[in-house]
């Protein structure tokens, strides 16, 4: 008997390079993975044992197709480990359903792999202080900064204040500190 399987496919929402150019003959792998991200084997309702990964090459024009085993088939809870050349790996499954199923309702179903940051970046302080407009802050964001190597810098830095949705303000103790930081926003798990 065979496995049942579900097409999922890109097929008029190419997948693009940053620059704007077409992400062609680019590798797309999905590994069957456990809880903990961990590659693992499973077995279908019908009996048959489920195992691997598969990958998809995407064509000229940006697209693939790929058929995939619908993860809610198994006695086990299992995601696909997405990988994609020049891109963000993330996890997400494959429902059972008819017809095909698309890129962007397989992404949307996915989680992030490991917490990414919403922001980073890098800001000049000017008198001791500088505010960094954000539109991704909220009350519980971590700010992580550390200082680069240009201007000057004697005194201590902090966060000295936050706009939920807006910006935060890194000040420091001296107000002739005229430092480059680099900065990083985490939200907490």
């Amino acid at each position: 008997m065979a496995l049942v399987t579900r097409i999922l496919t890109n097929d008029g929402s190419p997948l693009y390079h940053p620059d704007g150019s077409i992400l062609s003959n680019a590798k797309v792998k999905f590994t069957l993975v456990d809880s903990v991200d961990i590659e693992t084997d499973t077995f279908d309702v019908s009996g048959s044992r489920v195992v691997g990964s598969v990958t998809a090459v995407t064509d000229i024009t940006g697209t693939f197709s790929v058929s995939l085993w619908p993860n809610d088939r198994g006695i086990d809870p299992t995601w696909y480990l997405c990988q994609v050349d020049d891109g963000v790996d993330f996890s997400s499954v494959v429902p059972s359903g008819g017809g095909s199923l698309s890129w962007m309702d397989f992404k949307l179903n996915g989680s992030p792999i490991t917490p990414q940051p919403l922001m980073y970046g890098t800001a000049t302080l000017v008198a001791g202080s500088v505010t960094v407009l954000n539109t991704n802050m909220t009350a519980n964001s971590l700010i992580l900064f550390s200082v680069q190597e240009a201007g000057t810098m004697t005194g201590m830095l902090r966060v000295s204040a936050r706009i939920i949705g807006t910006s935060f303000t890194v000040s420091s103790s001296s107000i002739t500190d005229t430092c480059k930081i680099a900065y990083e926003i985490f939200e907490p798990v």
